[in-house]
Order: C-alpha cells, then sequence, then structure tokens
C-alpha cells in the first residue's frame, strides 16, 4: 500500500532513515499502515500513489470529498483512505448524492 507522509518520523526498523511530510513510502504490514494512519503520521493513497476518488466521471481530491461528506452529515474521518472514502460514496443515499454534487461543484 502507498502512503503519503503527513508529519515527520523515524523508520522503526532504521533509525537513522526519517521520513518527512510529502514523502510518499510503500508499507506491505498491515498492522504497520493502520498504525501509522490511526497516529496521523499518514494517509493512504490509492494504487497510483494518487489521493483522489472516482465519483461519477469526476475524479475529486480526498481532502474535498471528506469535507462534502462532513458536510452533509457522513462521518468520516481526516486520514480517510481512498478505498473506504469509495466505500462511504458508494453508500450514499439519493438525497445525500445530490447534497454531495452540491458541496463538491462549491
Amino acid at each position: 500500500m502507498i502512503l503519503r507522509v503527513l508529519k515527520k518520523f523515524k523508520d522503526k526498523n532504521n533509525s537513522k532513515k526519517h521520513y518527512v511530510a510529502g514523502d510518499k513510502i510503500e508499507v506491505k504490514e498491515i498492522s504497520r499502515i493502520n498504525n501509522l494512519v490511526k497516529r496521523g503520521l499518514c494517509e493512504l493513497l490509492d494504487e497510483e500513489g494518487e489521493n483522489k476518488v472516482t465519483y461519477g466521471e469526476k475524479t475529486i481530491d480526498s481532502k474535498v470529498a471528506i469535507e462534502a461528506l462532513k458536510k452533509i452529515g457522513v462521518k468520516v474521518v481526516a486520514n480517510t483512505g481512498v478505498e473506504k472514502l469509495n466505500e462511504k460514496i458508494a453508500a450514499l443515499t439519493e438525497e445525500q448524492e445530490k447534497a454531495f454534487d452540491a458541496e463538491i461543484d462549491k
């Protein structure tokens, strides 16, 4: 899984290796991924290393999607990954979809 570093930290296996905000890293261990995301050190990216979600024919930055979902009353956290965001968007009711459309078009 590809992650983007949000806050600087040291590699747990190599204390000489430092990651800084903006770095992209690949982590294969699920527990490590969960730990880094939960602690707010990293965010999940999609397979191409992007942090975008697809909605209909639109490609939206995940931060925009998160804010739009929050405004329409869908519970999400700031570091929600691309896959989970896509699931949340797919589960929207018709009424929520209209509100979501209005928010992302602002």
